[in-house]
């Protein structure tokens, strides 16, 4: 059952993503609450990004689905 502690923390990563497509250390989430959005379809992987002439591990960008976006909008206009 979702507490409210943990609705406000989906709030603030659905507004973030509101702006466009974020990384998830820009969200500052764990890739664990990144799962469950994606498993509410809140949330969707965009694809994934590498910074030039690197050998790091690629970084997944996350983007909202259409669910996603529609409560983030609500969310910035009340």
């Amino acid at each position: 059952m979702p507490t409210a502690e943990h609705a406000l923390e989906v709030d603030s990563v659905l507004k973030k993503l509101l702006k466009g497509p974020k990384t998830r250390k820009q969200l500052g989430v764990t890739r664990y609450k990144l799962g469950k959005l994606m498993a509410d379809k809140l949330v969707k992987s965009a694809g994934e990004v590498k910074p030039k002439g690197s050998t790091h591990r690629r970084a997944v960008t996350y983007e909202l689905m259409a669910k996603g976006k529609r409560r983030a909008e609500k969310l910035a206009a009340s």
